[in-house]
Parts: C-alpha cells; structure tokens; sequence
C-alpha cells in the first residue's frame, strides 16, 4: 500500500503520541485510585514516580512489540555489526553529550535564561536519581530504551523511509526523537544520539543493536551513588570524549556486513 508524506507523518506522530496518551491515562488511574484509597496522591508521585513509570512501560511494552512484529512493513534483508563497534558509537554519542553540556556550561556563566535551564535540567535529574536504583535500573536503563528504540526506529523510520527515502527518515526520526525529550538541554544530543541509532538500525534491520546501544548510554548516565560509581563515571566521561572521532568515523563508514542505505534508498524508489 502506497503512503504519502502527509499520511506517514501522521501515523509516525500517533505512534509516539500513544505512549504520551498512555502514560497519562495511567496516572490519571493511579491519581483517582489514591484518592479513593485516601492516599495522597502528590507524595506517592514523589516517592514512587520511577517505580510507577517502571509499571506503565511494562503494561505499554507488549503493544509496540505488536505493533512492530506484526503491523509495520519491514526490509528482512538484514546485515550486522560486532558489540565492539556499537560500544564505541554509544559511548562515543556520550563524547558528544557531554561536549554539549560543556558548551552549555560556558553559555550559562553569561545567559542568565541558558543558566536558569541547566541548573533546572540538573535539579530533575537529581531528583529522578534519588529513588531506589532497583526502579531506576528496571525504567531508565532497561525498559525505556526498549520502547524508545521500537517506537522510534523500528516503528518511526519503517513508516517514514518508503514516501521519504531512508536518510531523511533517519533525520527526522532523530529530530523527533530530540523534540519528545521536551527538555531543551537533552533536545540536541538526544537528537544527535537518535540519528545515530537510526543509522545502526538501516544498517542491520535489527532492532537489538540500537536497543544495546540505547541501554549502554542510559546505563553508563545512570550510575548509583558511591565513591566507586563515581570513579566509573568520570572514566566513562573520558573514555567517551577520546571515542567521539572514531564513533563519527564508524557511523560515516558502513563495515562490510552492514546494508548499504543509499543503494536501498535506490531500490526502494
């Protein structure tokens, strides 16, 4: 069936306005269930937020695993890239967000605006980090990266690449995948790190390489508390900064078992 532009948006914006739409249906039950358990609703979100999240992805996940096996026109072509390769691409994305919080923490010393957002940005983060790892491993680094990656790459670009061709539509998957980050710190590099994944994915039709990649960044941004964990992180910040040129290099030049995406792009138009 032929889809156009007009229509492939459409779709690609429900399929990501879904989990929005259910996430908040979600909570509304949970708020009126605490009301009518006499429960107060603002201290459970609180202190409970990671682990409710952690139940509204399990309850979301089986559907977009149906909707991308059983309901999106895939390429079964496939290809493939080693773990090695797609661990330095993710940790060279990490390079690159952490050069994009380094340009923002210069922009904040003379924006006041650019100041108030970081320090905004900051004080979220914490404050999701400051729950039960348990509930931040099982949310943030296993449970959302799957879903993004199916949303995103294996629903958003098989909509988007047969009336765009597979290049624009790893664009806009990746712009897409910035914007619905809403926060403007995260918007650029998540956009950045989604075109990338975008890449991984044209390149092997496989959704497990972006999904291992997505769940390396978010683990190794994630780390629990701790003298130890915060000597691993600052040795992944500088392992990921020395990985930034050969993660760029690895994603400009495809390896000899990766699908060619423009001779694709070709034989699709």
């Amino acid at each position: 069936m032929k889809i156009t532009k007009s229509k492939a948006l459409l779709l690609s914006f429900f399929a990501v306005a879904f989990y929005d739409l259910f996430f908040m249906l979600f909570f509304s039950i949970v708020e009126v269930s605490a009301n009518y358990l006499n429960f107060n609703y603002d201290s459970l979100i609180e202190n409970k937020y990671i682990l409710l999240d952690s139940i509204s992805c399990i309850l979301i996940l089986p559907i977009y695993i149906y909707i991308y096996k059983y309901k999106i026109d895939k390429d079964y072509l496939t290809g493939k890239i080693s773990i090695l390769k797609a661990t330095i691409m993710a940790l060279g994305c990490g390079g690159i967000s952490t050069i994009w919080m380094m340009i923002l923490g210069q922009l904040a010393e003379i924006s006041p605006n650019v100041n108030d957002m970081f320090e905004e940005f900051g004080d979220s983060w914490d404050e999701m980090l400051n729950t039960n790892y348990i509930w931040i491993l099982l949310s943030v680094v296993v449970l959302g990266p799957i879903i993004e990656e199916l949303i995103f790459r294996g629903i958003l670009i098989n909509i988007l690449k047969k009336p765009f061709g597979k290049i624009t539509a790893v664009v806009l998957q990746g712009i897409f995948f910035g914007l619905w980050h809403r926060d403007p710190v995260q918007i650029v590099y998540t956009a950045i790190f989604g075109i990338f994944l975008g890449v991984v994915y044209l390149r092997t039709n496989k959704i497990k390489y972006p999904i291992y990649m997505h769940i390396l960044n978010n683990l190794t941004n994630s780390l629990p508390e701790g003298p130890f964990f915060e000597d691993v992180y600052s040795a992944t910040v500088i392992v990921s900064l020395i990985l930034v040129l050969p993660a760029v290099i690895l994603i400009t030049r495809r390896g000899k078992n990766e699908l060619y995406i423009r001779k694709q792009d070709e034989f699709i138009n």
